[in-house]
């Protein structure tokens, strides 16, 4: 097994690369290991306490709660939707690689990705635009261009 330990923020954290370690931890052993302080407090900050801030039996009966809803059938019928979100925000990025400026293009990938993942979750979850891509002025879209 490859790990790596170190200490973070007064805690010890080991740090896992092997392949069958990690599934192990995030499928196969249930709630027998917490998220790290740090991650918790990011994760409330981020998106809030709901699901992916949660650990143990909380989690558990949210999981239930939206499960069926984003079951692999499901899924299935979203992929069209995340691909052509995808496509408009490359597109997005060739017009900007293609501006003619005299100086080389610098594309904030992080931001993009997140704003195609806020408009194609909307629309799958939620039948909802928000717009982030084409810059919406939605409040939705203000408020997590605000908080992100």
């Amino acid at each position: 097994m490859l790990s790596l330990g170190l200490k973070f923020e007064q805690e010890n954290r080991l740090l896992l690369m092997d392949p069958k370690a990690l599934p192990h931890i995030f499928y196969n052993s249930g709630y027998r290991y917490s998220k790290p302080t740090g991650i918790q407090v990011i994760l409330g900050t981020v998106s809030g306490l709901g699901l992916f801030h949660a650990e143990g039996e909380d989690h558990r009966r949210q999981r239930k709660i939206v499960l069926p809803g984003f079951g692999s059938r499901e899924l299935r019928t979203f992929v069209p939707i995340f691909c052509s979100y995808a496509g408009r925000m490359t597109a997005y990025w060739g017009r900007i690689i293609a501006a003619d400026n005299s100086e080389p293009a610098v594309i904030e990938v992080t931001s993009w990705i997140t704003r195609a993942l806020l408009d194609a979750t909307g629309e799958a979850a939620f039948d909802y635009q928000f717009g982030s891509l084409d810059n919406s002025e939605t409040e939705l879209a203000k408020a997590y261009a605000h908080m992100a």
